[in-house]
């Protein structure tokens, strides 16, 4: 949805859906994501082809997945078997027996001192959310985190509860 989010971005402008402002801060918020059957996803095959470094860049994730459940590191792949899954993502439509996937730029997250249950720290990577109403911030949501890369419940990452403290 993110992908589609930001391929419509010019066209809610126009329309006076979303105003300029609006449409600037979805699209430094929201990770660049390749869809399947796209024009971003044909240049990406190109520039993979070009370059045997570039999928290392990338991670791929599941269509109709969640919580972390099969994404694949482009670094994890061979240049051929990239191409490949990236070369079965030209056609867009779902097929038993083969998972279609979405490409988003890996994000090298830093690592933080957190205390897990057994009362040690350790170095993990956390992912958070926030909930906002209207634009405006009204608190933390869940967090999770883990010592891999892959920071999902479905990869044994623990959820943590946030804590506000008000003065």
């Amino acid at each position: 949805m993110l992908g589609i989010i930001l391929q419509e971005l010019n066209s809610l402008v126009t329309r006076n859906v979303l105003s300029a402002e609006q449409a600037a801060r979805l699209e430094k918020g929201i990770a660049p994501t390749i869809l399947p059957g796209s024009p971003e996803l044909d240049d990406l095959i190109d520039r993979s082809r070009a370059s045997e470094q570039l999928k290392d860049e990338y991670i791929l994730k599941p269509v109709r997945s969640g919580k972390g459940d099969g994404i694949l590191f482009g670094d994890q792949l061979s240049h051929a078997d990239w191409q490949a899954t990236l070369e079965e993502l030209r056609d867009a439509q779902l097929k038993p027996a083969l998972t279609l996937y979405v490409v988003q730029r890996k994000i090298n997250q830093p690592l933080y001192d957190v205390t897990v249950g057994s009362g040690q720290s350790m170095s993990c990577h956390k992912v958070g959310t926030y909930h906002a109403v209207n634009g405006r911030f009204v608190g933390l949501g869940t967090w999770r985190c883990s010592p891999g890369r892959l920071c999902a419940v479905y990869d044994g990452a623990s959820w943590i509860t946030s804590v506000v403290r008000e003065e």
